[in-house]
């Protein structure tokens, strides 16, 4: 399963290896013997591996929409339909909702072979939690009611610090490593340039993560390329090399997107607070975090 802060790249991909990859993972599970793990263990499994399941479909209608869903899975359908991006949204809510009925905290799920939490099963209650609140407010200004609702349910078990921030961390040599490293690295390309859009905003606010979002530039400096020009590589800021290195973690939920999704909550009344104490901590965690 390849994370790139998203997932994966494109439609195909993810659904010809991520979703079909946990879509096995899902009819072997219960296959198992209790020698190889136990009747907890597995239904443990099976929700880790729905939630994931559910990650990847949320990527997919998030940043395309309308989308193959019901039918895209079967080898047998060469041509499958386009479900609404909405009847999506609340089936996967409907998933997620069940995933996270079955998990059993106080049991272990795959253990070791966990490569997110090694097996500790409340830190995949939070990730649900943190999904379930992101997908709430994708959908809040169409379906305010079950947006409300699951924020509700939602916001105590998300990500709160940073201490729990969710990453998959990527490794040294390929094949698993840092996709920004594979495109911009390994693969010798040298027309990636920081934007100017980003980098003078961040300059202007004086703002402390600048020398860990960029590289100095041509004079020792933080300068972004005019954004959608031809801009001399040698002359402008890149990524950092800490975010290049080919073993740096993608970040699939942190504590400054609950914060931000909170502040919206508030004001859009799902839930009580402060909005601006909520943005302001989000925030704070992000340049923490950095």
């Amino acid at each position: 399963i390849m994370f790139s802060g998203g997932f994966i790249s494109n439609q195909s991909s993810t659904q010809a290896g991520v979703l079909l990859n946990l879509r096995e993972a899902a009819r072997l599970i219960p296959l198992q013997n209790d020698g190889q793990a136990s009747p907890a263990e597995r239904t443990n499994q099976a929700a880790c591996t729905e939630l994931l399941e559910v990650y990847a479909w949320s990527v997919l209608v998030n940043t395309y929409g309308n989308i193959p869903y019901t039918q895209a899975l079967d080898a047998n359908t060469l041509q499958p339909q386009y479900d609404n991006a909405q009847t999506v949204f609340n089936d996967l809510m409907r998933r997620l909702n069940a995933a996270l009925g079955t998990i059993n905290e106080t049991e272990d799920g795959f253990g070791s072979n966990d490569l997110l939490f090694g097996g500790d099963m409340a830190r995949w209650a939070s990730f649900g939690n943190s999904l379930k609140l992101r997908l709430a407010m994708t959908i809040a200004d169409v379906d305010a009611a079950q947006a409300g609702t699951a924020v509700t349910e939602a916001a105590p078990n998300a990500v709160a610090s940073n201490a729990d921030n969710i990453a998959f961390q990527y490794l040294n040599a390929p094949p698993n490593t840092n996709p920004v490293w594979l495109d911009l690295i390994q693969s010798g390309r040298q027309d990636f340039v920081a934007a100017n859009t980003l980098v003078d905003v961040m300059n202007g606010l004086n703002d402390p993560r600048v020398p860990h979002y960029f590289s100095t530039d041509n004079v020792g400096g933080y300068t972004g390329g005019i954004y959608g020009s031809n801009n001399n590589f040698a002359t402008y800021s890149k990524p950092h090399d800490d975010v290049q290195a080919p073993d740096y973690p993608a970040t699939l939920f942190d504590a400054a997107e609950t914060h931000f999704l909170l502040a919206e909550a508030i004001e859009r009344g799902f839930i009580a607070g402060s909005a601006a104490a909520e943005y302001e901590l989000a925030i704070r965690a992000s340049i923490e975090a950095w």
